[in-house]
């Protein structure tokens, strides 16, 4: 009865398991991830040999398949993301169906970095001599002078409150602007370092 009411089904996602404690009421499981998958690498994703099955069954062409989905070594390993492979194959036309999904888009734009021993305002001006736009704080209070609540509750250090900048990105951003980013840290920080008060 399932076989016949079931076409395929896969499981992704991130499992919010918090291992605080080894005293916790879930602790005897074996955690498995993309990072070190060992023997579940197979099962990460699709293999090479079911993409092409799948290219064979939908009379879609399996090179464009693999240039499009195929993005993970995992093990030695070929993975494509199975998500966008069933959607190419169901639509019978290759596109870019990873990055539709809500949770990557709200939190890609974001990256929070905190810089210990340098208070977030002084590199912030630093950066912006450099024509470097960034924000300090989070985004859901950067209009607010205070120590951001939403920092607080992401339990980063007390002593790294003040020193948090929020660079954000666009599909319009180039690895030139980053690279640029990055020299300019790598030259201002041992510079603020030294005059900071510690």
């Amino acid at each position: 009865m399932t076989k016949s009411a079931i076409a395929i089904a896969y499981l992704t996602g991130i499992l919010p398991i918090i291992k605080g404690k080894t005293q916790s009421g879930l602790n005897n499981f074996t955690e498995y991830t993309m990072i070190d998958p060992d023997e579940m690498a197979p099962f990460m994703g699709f293999t090479e040999d079911e993409v092409k099955n799948l290219a064979t069954q939908s009379g879609m062409a399996f090179d464009e398949l693999k240039k499009w989905y195929d993005g993970y070594s995992l093990r030695g390993v070929e993975i494509y993301s199975p998500k966008s492979v069933i959607t190419a194959v169901a639509k019978k036309h290759c596109n870019n169906y990873w990055t539709q999904t809500n949770y990557y888009d709200s939190l890609k734009e974001y990256i929070v970095l905190d810089f210990e021993g340098i208070k977030s305002e002084v590199l912030l001006h630093a950066l912006e001599d450099r024509n470097i736009y960034v924000s300090a704080g989070s985004a859901c209070a950067s209009n607010k002078p205070a120590v951001s609540e939403t920092l607080k509750s992401m339990g980063i250090k007390k002593e790294l409150l003040d020193s948090t900048l929020r660079f954000s990105f666009s599909v319009n951003s180039t690895m030139e602007e980053v690279e640029y980013c990055i020299m300019n840290l790598k030259e201002l920080l041992p510079v603020l370092r030294k005059y900071s008060k510690h």
